[in-house]
């Protein structure tokens, strides 16, 4: 009550036996206010005529009206601050009274076809400066009243005169008893116990729950909160007939706890003619404890109205309630295998971009590809840009005739014509963690890919039937069964599979050295890792150390510890190899690459520099082409130019493109894809292996390119990516010196 009367609105609520004790005042009060004298009868014996009468005729411009049986538990902020015309609850169809509408109609103050959802409640609802005022029309609405159904319907035809503009209070946030078997909700701000909840109207237990909620959010409100900018909701739009893919979708999701991650989940069903709704889909929201909602004009597929459409459930999505930032696009047809939900908001905040998604290759539209948006993260603020834009006739008319009728081509068009930010999780273009799948097969195929990520699966078929038959073999294959029945395929190949499944989480490059004698050139090296464009959290540089003597082993944990402090891990880390390895290059390199864990496979000498820009491109091109193995050209420095790097005279990644200028032609000096440097997915290490059986530096790495040609692997030389190589002795049997 403190917080209505704060922000300026006057609060009727009515009650039987409400009215009665100052009935007479009242009565003299409309009376003054011009309402016939028929009409104040009327009223004496049904008050609901006076909740309709008395908030426009004795209130001010601000009203709150609500019934006796609406439950507060919250500061309800959506509602109290709302600027619209009208703030109100939604009630399931057939709850209008006729007389009502066929008065406003026949005063030409509604059009024929006002009776269209949403339908108001009158139980609840906020009215700001409402339309009719007119004591005669008021009059006149509640003479021709049948029942309290009129009073409804003359509210709800109020939302649809000219000028008026509302907004719906959602579920959770606002509960509608009578609006389908929805989960009570552990928080809520204000709960009209009809249908299913009017047996808690006399529940002490339950009353008592709401009014401790009530007081602990008037003591939170006195707090500064700031907002959580990682909440999110969650818009799924579904034909009628695709009841078995949402069922398999929530299941799914609630299974990934992405479910549980979600503030809300707001269904749409495209079917805005009432005569061929059905109750499977609401059912299956209500099992699921998400929000249902029939389209109110055609959502369809293909047309540009699909696009306009999208645009503004996007916008209801994110308005859910106050504290939502972000709108997932998911489609009925995706399965997930991780929460993307929240992965794509978490990426979409840390390289703050208004739009999150997987960017489809395709440049028929525009040159930078267009959103995979069958999983999409929208912020609040491109809801809300996206909407206006499709919204405003004059803009939009000016827009449609550069669209395609395809609303993930429209939506990104749109998106980048008025400026927001729309890109990759990981920046980079393809289908990166979301994977089309036409047969179970292409599953499979996803997880022996050691370069895929997938976080969910968008099904594709000619037919809706024969998506929902692979989406439903999927989920089977999916399924994780701690007893043993039905485990997928990738489980029974776990030992080849495991690094691929778990290396999305953690890393995306590693890279595997090996070093003896070499601490003074590794150093070097190190640096040059750390000044990478590239997140060193998401990379992890394994050390090979056969118990070098030169200090390598607390180098290593010297730096990882600093590491630690700036990046949050190690980045590097140390391989112990007993000493008798130490000229066994391919065995070394074996055991580093049995504890990596990236999506992509780097071995190099611990004595090159990087460009700062080394990494990002050397992952863009491995998973480019994942059929290969990437080499990059080497320059080789002079003796006396290392002599000065190593001295610290020289910062050779300040003066990397000076130095490239010197490339000494060294004797056995070979320029290719080799051990030197040599980047693949983690499919072809994980394949072909190192070979561990030479007791000498050089002849695993050519070992390993033959292998890895019988395989058909071929190797890609990067003439144009170049890296530093430090000058040192040549021994193949290893050396003894301190480099």
């Amino acid at each position: 009550m403190r917080a209505i009367i704060k922000i300026g609105v006057d609060l009727f609520t009515a009650s039987h036996g409400f009215l009665y004790p100052a009935s007479e005042a009242i009565s003299k009060a409309l009376e003054e206010r011009g309402l016939s004298q028929l009409a104040i009868e009327k009223i004496k014996h049904e008050n609901m005529f006076a909740k309709y009468a008395a908030p426009r005729l004795l209130m001010g411009s601000r009203v709150l009206v609500s019934d006796d049986d609406v439950i507060w538990a919250g500061p309800a902020k959506e509602m109290l601050e709302c600027q619209s015309t009208f703030f109100f609850l939604e009630d399931l169809p057939g709850f209008y009274g006729p007389q009502s509408m066929k008065l406003l109609r026949s005063k030409e103050l509604v059009g024929e076809n006002a009776s269209a959802p949403p339908y108001l409640c009158a139980g609840l609802y906020l009215m700001n400066k409402g339309p009719i005022r007119d004591p005669k029309i008021i009059s006149e609405i509640i003479e021709k009243a049948e029942s309290h159904r009129d009073e409804q319907s003359a509210v709800g035809m109020e939302t649809r005169m000219n000028g008026v503009t509302y907004k719906i209070g959602r579920y959770p946030d606002y509960h509608h008893g009578a609006y389908g078997p929805q989960p009570i909700p552990e928080r809520s701000n204000a709960m009209h116990l009809q249908g299913c909840l009017m047996t808690l109207r006399d529940h002490p237990g339950f009353q008592l729950q709401f009014m401790s909620q009530a007081v602990e959010s008037h003591a939170n409100a006195r707090k500064h909160v700031p907002e959580t900018r990682e909440a999110y909701a969650v818009f799924i739009p579904i034909l009628p007939s695709h009841a078995e893919m949402l069922e398999m979708n929530l299941d799914r999701a609630q299974q990934c706890g992405a479910l549980r991650n979600a503030a809300s989940v707001l269904v749409v069903e495209d079917e805005p003619d009432e005569k061929l709704r059905t109750m499977r889909v609401r059912e299956i929201c209500s099992k699921f404890g998400v929000v249902h909602r029939f389209a109110e004009q055609r959502i369809g597929v293909y047309t540009l109205q699909q696009s306009q459409q999208v645009a503004r459930y996007l916008r209801d999505t994110a308005e859910l309630a106050p504290d939502i930032g972000w709108a997932i696009r998911c489609d009925v047809d995706v399965l997930l295998d991780g929460d993307i939900w929240h992965f794509l908001v978490r990426r979409a905040i840390v390289l703050d971009l208004d739009i999150c998604a997987n960017i489809r290759p395709d440049f028929r539209f525009d040159s930078r590809g267009y959103m995979i948006i069958p999983c999409a993260a929208f912020s609040r603020k491109a809801t809300n840009q996206i909407w206006q834009a499709v919204n405003d006739e004059r803009t939009w008319n000016k827009m449609a005739l550069c669209l395609v009728g395809v609303d993930d081509v429209d939506l990104t068009l749109i998106a980048r014509a008025l400026g927001l930010a729309l890109g990759s999780p990981n920046g980079l273009i393809g289908y990166q963690n979301v994977r089309d799948i036409a047969t179970i097969d292409d599953l499979i195929a996803t997880k022996l890919d050691s370069s895929a990520t997938p976080l969910a699966y968008h099904f594709r078929s000619k037919t809706a039937e024969g998506k929902i038959s692979v989406m439903r073999e999927c989920l089977n294959q999916i399924d994780r069964n701690p007893g043993g029945k039905n485990i997928a395929v990738w489980h029974r190949l776990s030992h080849k599979l495991k690094p691929a499944i778990d290396s999305y989480r953690d890393v995306d490059i590693s890279i595997l050295v090996c070093c003896r004698n070499f601490l003074k050139r590794l150093s070097v090296f190190a640096k040059s890792i750390l000044y990478q464009d590239w997140p060193l959290a998401r990379v992890e540089v394994i050390v090979a150390n056969p118990d070098s003597p030169d200090g390598l082993g607390e180098y290593l944990r010297s730096i990882g510890k600093e590491c630690l402090k700036r990046f949050g891990t190690r980045v590097f880390y140390e391989e112990k190899v007993e000493a008798k390895h130490g000229r066994n290059r391919g065995l070394m390199v074996q055991r580093c690459f049995l504890r990596s864990s990236g999506r992509i496979v780097i071995g190099m000498d611990c004595d090159l520099v990087l460009p700062v820009s080394f990494l990002r491109e050397a992952y863009v091109q491995t998973l480019m082409n994942p059929n290969a193995v990437v080499g990059v050209y080497r320059n080789f420095l002079s003796d006396a130019t290392t002599d000065r790097i190593l001295r610290g005279e020289i910062n050779p990644i300040e003066k990397f493109k000076e130095l490239l200028h010197e490339d000494n032609n060294e004797e056995q000096g070979y320029r290719g894809v080799l051990g030197y440097c040599q980047s693949a997915v983690r499919a072809i290490w994980e394949t072909i292996g190192y070979p561990t059986e030479f007791d000498e530096i050089a002849k695993s790495d050519v070992t390993f390119m033959e292998s890895a040609g019988r395989l058909g692997v071929r190797p890609l030389f990067l003439r144009n990516l170049h890296v530093l190589h430090l000058h040192h002795p040549r021994n193949w049997m290893g050396t003894e010196e301190r480099l």
